[in-house]
């Protein structure tokens, strides 16, 4: 959702800089959730009946598209840092995949992003955030030749989409965000407002461009009342 955003939005990088983080209720919750089916809790032990609810699904979800995917059992990782590199081997971009099952004699991967609260997001096939996975797991593990991407949304229906990537489109993907991390470094990068690059950007109270946003929306609305 982070390299989403900066596709969006290339001026947020430095907008943010120096700007406190700020503590959203929905967010912790679902790193809370995030935790619970990450750590494989049993559901009959968390109280909660919503997080036990999407955890449980959750569980059902990636237990589903490994049976369609991989179709074998490797080794799991879960929550580790990753760094994409360039020709010259220096990091520009890092990331945690929440979860990964790799199988090494099929050369295949699985990556599993889990959105455990309600809300909207981009399916499996057109989602950034699983292709910069993709692109940091496979350029760890250079035996991989098929790596197939998961958004695991337990609340919702369906409760996952899935898709495959080869690595000819991965290292294509991994081009883009290179070019990116310099882009999003021009302090004269553009600002562009929107639901999704702002939602949780820090910047947001100190921003002319989604103040201008703001202020159109609520002309139109008034207009709409007035006629």
């Amino acid at each position: 959702s982070g390299v989403e955003s900066l596709f969006l939005c290339k001026g947020k990088f430095l907008a943010e800089k120096g700007m406190p983080d700020i503590q959203y209720k929905e967010s912790q919750e679902g790193t809370i959730r995030h935790s619970l089916a990450e750590m494989d809790m049993p559901v009959d032990q968390i109280e909660d009946p919503e997080r036990a609810r999407a955890v449980h699904n959750a569980k059902l979800a990636v237990f589903d598209v490994k049976s369609k995917t991989i179709k074998g059992d490797g080794y799991t990782l879960k929550e580790q840092r990753m760094w994409l590199r360039d020709s010259e081997g220096v990091p520009f971009l890092s990331g945690k995949p929440d979860y990964v099952e790799i199988v090494p004699q099929y050369k295949r991967a699985l990556i599993v992003d889990y959105k455990m609260l309600y809300g909207e997001h981009s399916p499996a096939h057109a989602n950034p955030q699983l292709f910069t996975l993709a692109a940091l797991v496979m350029q760890e593990h250079k035996n991989i030749q098929e790596c197939f991407v998961a958004l695991v949304t337990p609340l919702l229906e369906p409760p996952y989409s899935v898709s495959m990537l080869d690595r000819a489109t991965v290292k294509e993907w991994a081009n883009r965000l290179h070019k990116l991390s310099k882009s999003i470094q021009d302090p004269n990068a553009p600002r562009v407002a929107g639901t999704k690059q702002c939602k949780y950007c820090r910047a947001l109270p100190y921003c002319p461009e989604a103040r201008q946003l703001l202020d159109e929306h609520m002309a139109k609305d008034i207009k709409e009342i007035s006629e």
